[in-house]
């Protein structure tokens, strides 16, 4: 009987000792980094010359003229949609920012069309990045949803039809459709806010 229970006790404090150090295991264990919002897979900060080479990869084509020492400009195909493809430098030419335009195909009525595109677009992101931190479609008088004049709407900036993701990377990515029914993505790493508070800053030690 007394063989019994020391063997229970010892069987007991074994047990105890596992969850221990199990427990100290997942405690230690390093949390994932939060998610990052790249473009095409190109990494934030690199040179503007890597950038546009990893686009030139996926058939995307530069456009030299647009190109200057504050951006790169590159034309390409995105949901079977022309798309124009602008990624902004800081002043040491290093990536902080991307605005990708998907156009209309000229369509009279583009809405339909391009809202399929913003839904595909919005779906994808979601599946990627999970929930968004905002997401509205609003109109003002004298328009409303599905009243079928939702260009029209857009165009005269009484509609916003936008969704935006944040990362507490400092990442952030906005889907929406602008004035011209267009549908457009900005990606913007956290370096891009303070590219801008030194512009501000530049620009008022200059008065």
């Amino acid at each position: 009987m007394i063989a019994r229970n020391v063997a229970r006790l010892a069987l007991l404090a074994l047990a105890t000792v596992a969850t221990d150090a199990t427990g100290a295991w997942a405690a230690k264990a390093p949390k994932a980094p939060p998610p990052r919002y790249l473009f095409a897979g190109v990494a934030w900060l690199v040179p503007a010359d890597t950038a546009r080479a990893r686009l030139v990869e996926r058939q995307y084509s530069p456009v030299p003229a647009a190109s200057d020492s504050h951006q790169t400009v590159l034309r390409g195909r995105l949901f079977d949609h022309d798309a124009l493809i602008t990624g902004y430098l800081d002043e040491s030419r290093r990536l902080l920012r991307w605005v990708v335009l998907i156009g209309t195909r000229g369509d009279p009525f583009p809405y339909p069309d391009m809202r399929g595109v913003y839904d595909e677009a919005t779906r994808e992101a979601g599946d990627r990045y999970g929930s968004p931190r905002s997401l509205a479609e609003r109109y003002r008088f004298p328009y409303e949803r599905n009243d079928g004049k939702e260009d029209r709407a857009l165009r005269d900036g009484l509609a916003t039809i936008r969704t935006v993701w944040e990362s507490k990377s400092g990442d952030r990515l906005t889907i929406e459709m602008d004035a011209n029914v267009s549908v457009v993505l900005t990606y913007e790493c956290k370096e891009w806010s303070q590219f801008q508070e030194r512009r501000k800053t530049k620009r008022g030690s200059d008065l």
